[in-house]
């Protein structure tokens, strides 16, 4: 969803708190405004949401573990005391070990054997990464489910808003790449703000030079 810059000139946070008085009450869960600007260039944006994740999971985990309607929840307690290693733990810290797996430099092998050996490991690593990120996705909505005490049948929406991209027009392409594979979800919202003229500038002047590498 691409939202024109305008509305948020007066404030940023506009979009965010308008969605989270509308829709949190009925369960749904808006992530920390995602600033592509803000990002290091030595950070992808990858790392960045992996980043807010960990909080994510940091939260929900305390909220969880002060909820006594959740003690019998197998899935975060045990014996009536709370898992630190319960299942949205454990499969956030996996993805994050596949995903950062990938920083490993195969060129660093002594023997060509080895490097290709590594490499396909590699490969191996960003396929699982991805299809264990979209089990994650609904791990963690079910998590929020939880947290927010919502009936059967009833699922969160979970909204990722990504502000002024047209300022950082390198990204934009990186931008567009990570929601397509990483957060194409049935619960997940991703909400773009930026001015549309140059948005869709940037967008066709990518065209050419991907085609042409």
């Amino acid at each position: 969803c691409l939202v024109g810059s305008e509305m948020c000139i007066r404030d940023r946070f506009t979009l965010k708190k308008m969605i989270r008085e509308k829709y949190e009450p009925f369960g749904d869960y808006v992530f920390p405004i995602i600033m592509p600007e803000m990002i290091p260039e030595a950070c992808d944006l990858i790392s960045w949401i992996l980043a807010i994740l960990g909080e994510t999971v940091s939260e929900l985990e305390k909220q969880i573990e002060r909820d006594i309607h959740l003690i019998h929840d197998d899935n975060f307690f045990q014996n009536c005391r709370f898992r630190r290693d319960n299942r949205l733990r454990q499969e956030y810290n996996y993805i994050k070990e596949l995903y950062f797996s990938k920083g490993y430099d195969v060129g660093r092998e002594k023997s060509l054997e080895a490097a290709i050996g590594n490499n396909g490991i590699q490969v191996q690593y960003s396929y699982e990464f991805s299809q264990k990120l979209i089990m994650f996705w609904t791990t963690l909505k079910e998590a929020i489910a939880k947290v927010k005490h919502l009936e059967a049948g009833q699922e969160p929406l979970i909204y990722f808003i990504f502000d002024d991209v047209d300022l950082t027009p390198n990204k934009v392409e990186e931008m567009l790449s990570t929601i397509v594979k990483y957060l194409s979800h049935p619960n997940i919202i991703a909400i773009v703000t930026a001015d549309e003229e140059l948005f869709l500038s940037l967008i066709h002047i990518s065209e050419p030079t991907r085609h042409a590498q």
